[in-house]
Formats: C-alpha cells, sequence, structure tokens
C-alpha cells in the first residue's frame, strides 16, 4: 500500500512534468518562428546598413571635397553679416494712419470752428433779446408808469422784469442746449456718416459749455434790461402814461454840404433828417445787419477757400496720375524699360521719404532730374508766383509747414530722415494745398545727406481710361512696392470737403434764420416808436404808398449800409475763422467769390423785403385816433 500510494504519487509528477513539457516544447517552437523572423530582418537590416554605409563612404569623400569650400563661404557670409547696417525701427501709433489722421483733423477743424463761429452768432442773439427787452420797454410803458402811480418803487419793478428777463434766459439756453447737444449734433453726425461709417452716435455732455454759455448769455441780457429799464425808471409816473413824444428834428452834418443837399429830393431830405433823429434805432439796426452779414459771409468764404484748393494742387502745382513707389534697385533706364508704355505722356523721377518736422509730417523729395521734374510740379512762391529753382545746400518749404514750424526765408529748417537729423537753409516757400514738402537737388543730396538712388515715378497718362492692364502689369514686378492713384486721393479730400460744407450749410442757414429774426425786430421796434409820427402823416393826407415810401426808404438804406459794413467786417473776420480751421492734410487760403458777397447781401435784402411786406400790412393797421388822442 505504501509503494502503491509512492507510485501514485510518482505517477501523478510525472503526468504533471510531461504536461509541462509539452507547455515548454510548445513555447520552444514559437521562439524558433520568433528567432526566425528575428534572423530574416536582421539579414534585411544588415543588408541595408551595408547598402547605407556604402552610400555614407561615397557621401563621405564629396563632404571632404566641398567642406573646405563651404566652410570658405560660410566665413565670407560672416564677414558680410557683420558689414550689415544696424536695423531702424519705426515705431508708429495710430495717428500714423491715414484715415484716422484725417478723420481725427475733420474732427479738429470742426471743434476749431465751433470754439471761434458762435462768438458772433452768440453776440447776434444777445442782440436779439435786447431788442426784445426794449420793445418790452416800450409796449409795458403804461404798465410801468401804472404801477409807480400805484406806490411800487422802482426796484420792485426792476425785479419783476429781471425775473422775466432771467427765467425767459435760463429756459431757452436748457433748452436749446440741450436740443443742440443731441438733435444738431445727431444732424451733424448723419452728414458726417456720409464719409465715414461711424458704428453709434453717441452726444457728449459739454456741462461746462451749456454752463458757461447760459451764464453769459444771463449777463448779458438780464444787464439789457436793467440797462433798457434804467432810463424808463428814472422819469414819472405822469411822463411814462404819456405816448412817447418823437424826437425833435435837428440840422444834420449833411446840411452844411451845400452841394449834395441841394441836389437832394425832399423826401430824400426828410430820410436823412430821420435816420439821424433816431440814433439809437440805427445804430441798433446797423448792429444787427452788421453781425447778420458777417455770419453769412464768414460762412461762405470757408466753403469758397475750400471749393477750388483741390484743382489748384493737382491741376496748377502738380500734374501726375499715377505714382510707383519702388524699392529703390532699379537705374534710370530700368525705370524707363519698366515704364515703357505709350500713353504716358510724361513722367520724372525722384527719391523720396517721410520725414518729421518736430510734430509734422513731411514729404522729403529729390528729383532725379530738374527739367523733367518741372514738367509734373509746378513750384512757385507764396506771394509772387515766381516759378523757383533748387539751389545747392538748401531746401524749397511748403507754405504750410514753414508756418507751422514759424520758419521764413533764410531759417535753418531741421527735420529727422531715417532717424538722422537733417539741416538745411530755407531758400523759398512754395505754393501748396495738400500735405507738405521739402524739396532738394540731387548734387546736395549726393555730397551731404547719402548715396542716391530713385525709388518714386511721377506719371502723367494721355488718358484715364484703358490704363489698368499696364497698371496690373507695373504690380507684379518684383521692384514694385505699390502704385497710388491720384484719382482716389482727389476724390477722398473732395468727400471730407463736401462733409464740411454740409456742416458749414448749416451755419450759413441758421445765421439767415437769425439775420430775419433781427429785421424783424427791429421794425417792430420802428413802428412801435413812430406810431403817433405816422398816424400824423396819414391825417395831413399821406396816402398808404407815401407811409410805406417814408418808412421803407429808411430801413432799405439803413439796410443796405449795414450789409455792405457787415461785408466787410465779415471779410475780415473769415481771416480769423479760415486760420483757426486747421486741416491736417490741407492747406486754406481765404478766398470769397465774388458771387458769394452778392448771395450774402442778397439773402439779407430779401429778407427786408418779406419784413416790409409785413411792415406794409403793420402800416395800414396803425389807428388815427387811438395814436393822437391826448392822455395827459
Amino acid at each position: 500500500e505504501e509503494a502503491q500510494n509512492e507510485y501514485n504519487e510518482g505517477y501523478s509528477k510525472y503526468i504533471n512534468s510531461k504536461n509541462e513539457l509539452d507547455g515548454k516544447k510548445d513555447d520552444l517552437k514559437k521562439a524558433e518562428e520568433e528567432y526566425n523572423l528575428g534572423r530574416i530582418k536582421y539579414n534585411n537590416g544588415l543588408d541595408e546598413y551595408n547598402n547605407g554605409l556604402k552610400e555614407y563612404n561615397k557621401n563621405l569623400e564629396d563632404y571632404e571635397n566641398s567642406k573646405k569650400e563651404t566652410e570658405e563661404k560660410i566665413k565670407d557670409a560672416r564677414s558680410e553679416l557683420k558689414n550689415i547696417k544696424e536695423a531702424s525701427f519705426f515705431i508708429t501709433d495710430r495717428n500714423d494712419n491715414y484715415e484716422y489722421c484725417t478723420y481725427m483733423s475733420l474732427c479738429n477743424s470742426f471743434g476749431n470752428l465751433a470754439s471761434t463761429f458762435p462768438v458772433i452768432f452768440l453776440m447776434v442773439a444777445i442782440f436779439v433779446s435786447l431788442l426784445a427787452m426794449a420793445r418790452m420797454s416800450i409796449e409795458n410803458r403804461s404798465e410801468i408808469g401804472l404801477l409807480k402811480a400805484l406806490g411800487f418803487t422802482n426796484k420792485e419793478i426792476r425785479i419783476k422784469y429781471v425775473l422775466y428777463a432771467l427765467l425767459a434766459t435760463l429756459l431757452g439756453g436748457i433748452v436749446g442746449a440741450f436740443i443742440g447737444n443731441k438733435y444738431l449734433s445727431y444732424l451733424c453726425f448723419l452728414i458726417f456718416n456720409d464719409l465715414y461709417q461711424i458704428p453709434v452716435f453717441e452726444a457728449a455732455n459739454n456741462i461746462i459749455s451749456m454752463i458757461l454759455g447760459n451764464v453769459f448769455a444771463v449777463v448779458a441780457i438780464v444787464g439789457a434790461t436793467l440797462i433798457v429799464l434804467k432810463d424808463t425808471l428814472k422819469r414819472d409816473a405822469t411822463e411814462l402814461l404819456r405816448p412817447i413824444a418823437p424826437a425833435p428834428g435837428k440840422k444834420i452834418l449833411l446840411e452844411k454840404i451845400k452841394p449834395l443837399w441841394n441836389r437832394l429830393s425832399f423826401s430824400n431830405k426828410i430820410m436823412a433828417r430821420n435816420i439821424f433823429r433816431y440814433k439809437r434805432r440805427v445804430i441798433m439796426s446797423l448792429m444787427g445787419f452788421i453781425g447778420c452779414t458777417s455770419l453769412i459771409i464768414a460762412g461762405y468764404a470757408i466753403k469758397d477757400s475750400m471749393l477750388n484748393i483741390i484743382d489748384k494742387q493737382f491741376i496748377e502745382i502738380s500734374d501726375y496720375d499715377q505714382i510707383a513707389n519702388l524699392d529703390g534697385n532699379l537705374s534710370k533706364e530700368e525705370i524707363d524699360e519698366l515704364l515703357n508704355y505709350n500713353k504716358i505722356s510724361k513722367k520724372a523721377y525722384a527719391k523720396i521719404s517721410i520725414v518729421e518736422a518736430k510734430d509734422n509730417r513731411a514729404t522729403f523729395i529729390v528729383p532725379n532730374d530738374t527739367e523733367e521734374f518741372k514738367k509734373i510740379f509746378n513750384l512757385k512762391d507764396y506771394k509772387t508766383g515766381e516759378i523757383l529753382e533748387l539751389k545747392d545746400n538748401e531746401v524749397i518749404v511748403t507754405k504750410k509747414l514753414a508756418e507751422n514750424l514759424n520758419k521764413k526765408v533764410g531759417d535753418e529748417i531741421e527735420f529727422i530722415d531715417s532717424n538722422i537729423l537733417r539741416k538745411f537753409k530755407i531758400s523759398a516757400l512754395a505754393e501748396n494745398y495738400v500735405d507738405n514738402f521739402i524739396y532738394l537737388n540731387k548734387e546736395t543730396y549726393s555730397n551731404s545727406v547719402d548715396k542716391y538712388s530713385i525709388n518714386c515715378a511721377f506719371i502723367k497718362f494721355d488718358s484715364l481710361e484703358g490704363n489698368e492692364n499696364f497698371i496690373t502689369n507695373l504690380t507684379e514686378n518684383e521692384h514694385l512696392l505699390n502704385t497710388i492713384s491720384v484719382q482716389d486721393s482727389i476724390s477722398s479730400f473732395k468727400s471730407m470737403l463736401k462733409t464740411f460744407n454740409e456742416i458749414n450749410r448749416l451755419l450759413v442757414i441758421f445765421s439767415a434764420l437769425l439775420s430775419f429774426v433781427v429785421m424783424y425786430s427791429l421794425s417792430y421796434i420802428t413802428i412801435s416808436e413812430r406810431q403817433r409820427e405816422i398816424a400824423t402823416l396819414k391825417v395831413l393826407g399821406y396816402y398808404n404808398k407815401n407811409v410805406d415810401k417814408y418808412i421803407l426808404k429808411e430801413q432799405l438804406n439803413i439796410t443796405f449800409i449795414g450789409i455792405l459794413s457787415g461785408i466787410l467786417l465779415g471779410s475780415l473776420y473769415s481771416n480769423i475763422l479760415i486760420k483757426n480751421i486747421n486741416f491736417g492734410q490741407l492747406y486754406l487760403v481765404k478766398q470769397i467769390e465774388t458771387m458769394s458777397y452778392f448771395k450774402a447781401g442778397g439773402y439779407i435784402f430779401l429778407f427786408a423785403l418779406i419784413i416790409s411786406v409785413g411792415v406794409h400790412f403793420a402800416l395800414k393797421k396803425v389807428n388815427l385816433i387811438e395814436s393822437l388822442k391826448r392822455v395827459d
């Protein structure tokens, strides 16, 4: 049994070992298969290595042969690298963007206009208020007399009218500030938006300007009220309850000039005497007409000054259609070959660069051939119109740049060109209306500045039509940086000027409306003051047409004198106004077309005629009995 048990245990071990052996045989078979596959890969790799070794040995020989030559090239390249000039870095901000700069320039010009134009506008508006208070004092003369008769003191009566003027001024000022700030500025925004797509309209609430405007108006109008009341309140009640006595007639200076006085008709003599008889009314009328005419003339001066500057610049001063900016690596002969086109009538080559003169950017132009350059650019003195010549070691500067730098002929101008400060004496100031330019001759540039190379070509075509293929082929040349169409620049400038003129037109319209109000107030005062005189004339047998002629002839003559004086003052005022309107790219010189004078005077005269129609009906309604009856 023991042996049987031992046998069974041994047999179990045998079976386990046999199973293990069978498993190892399977592992061995798999390992042999893997070994065979690895052997195949090894043989393939060995063949690849041997082939690679052969190729390496072959290329090693080529490497050794070219190594010396390559090292020489590297050495030469390192020498060239050492000789390369230090790079110049130009840091630009949004002010260097042309569209942004143009937009901000237009905004600043509107700002200058807004700070200058309203001065006379506000003065005339205050003058209208003064007329209104003067008219009120005439209308309320009997009421003031009655108040004094009832025991009211001058102080109490004065407070009543001062409060009236104060409340009316504040109410009008606040409402006007709100309407002007929100709606008038929105109208300007709509006009502006034709040129620039501004996404959102936001009216800036300039509280300080509103407060200052209202304070100025309150002081002026309340002060005017006190002045008007001063003369009325110093009279006693009995005098105030009676109608205003007509001003006494006196001899005038004109009567002493016998040859002239004797030639005047009877009606003209009466008119002359009446004009000097009512001095205050005449002065007020003249002030109104002068102020309103000045405003309209100033508006037309801005419009006319902008009207022709683009045509003057691109026809009279410079005459080219296309600018080709090059990299500076082509000779004149190569550029001639590049621009070989039968529709090109004339061309001029130059070296140009953008330079900085303090806070002013300018284009520095050095012509390659002065005679060819003269065919494109008409450099002439801004005063005399004399053709200018480029002198050695001196530059010609455009008028606006010289004004901005406060320089004159003979002074030295400094500007930064490629991070290098240049200094030259100014030989002349050239007439120019668009952009700033500095001109120097080629000899001076080559001798004292740098090596000369052509990087710009100014091209003039026989016709602007059919040049698209030439320009397209031109832009494909690797030496061409870009091309600029002058017509595109002209369109941009004209759009900008059109926008400005639309705003200016609003100012002219408001000026004309203000003049209408002034004339209406003056006419109303005339009728109120002279009601007894008009009634007396009618009683004496004057027909309505005679009365019209008697009154309106004075008004029209005063209007005519006021228009002439306003044209003169407006012309002088426009000098200041245009000087303050400073476009970044444009130089404005005051000029007023002859027709603009006639238009401004015509508006005032037309309004005077319209008012005359109203005066005619008012004169017909004068009540003879009420006007002539005695109340004392």
